[in-house]
């Protein structure tokens, strides 16, 4: 499932390109999923849910994403609450950013 934290999250990542060169592995990039995933890199949300239906996955957001027009699911952490569609991600996503 994918997971939300909006606003001030002091775990996250800010600094992605000294995080990669100190954590990267090529494996990262070589599997079909990846490769695939580069290539449509204009369209993270997709993505982001497709990953979050294989693993869990938190990610920290100061804005509202797009994820789409159709159901998918996910949990603000905020509230630790379940959303099915972006109305009711952009009710609760609403109050933090």
């Amino acid at each position: 499932m994918l997971h939300i934290y909006y606003g001030d999250m002091p775990e996250a990542v800010f600094n992605t390109s000294v995080y990669f060169k100190n954590v990267y592995e090529d494996a990262w990039i070589n599997d079909p999923f990846s490769k695939e995933m580069i290539l449509d890199v204009d369209n993270c949300a997709k993505w982001i849910l497709e990953i979050g239906k294989q693993q869990d996955i938190t990610i920290n957001l100061r804005h509202i994403m797009d994820f789409g027009e159709g159901e998918f699911e996910i949990e603000i952490l905020n509230t630790e609450q379940i959303v099915h569609n972006m109305e009711e991600l952009v009710r609760v996503a609403g109050l933090y950013v």
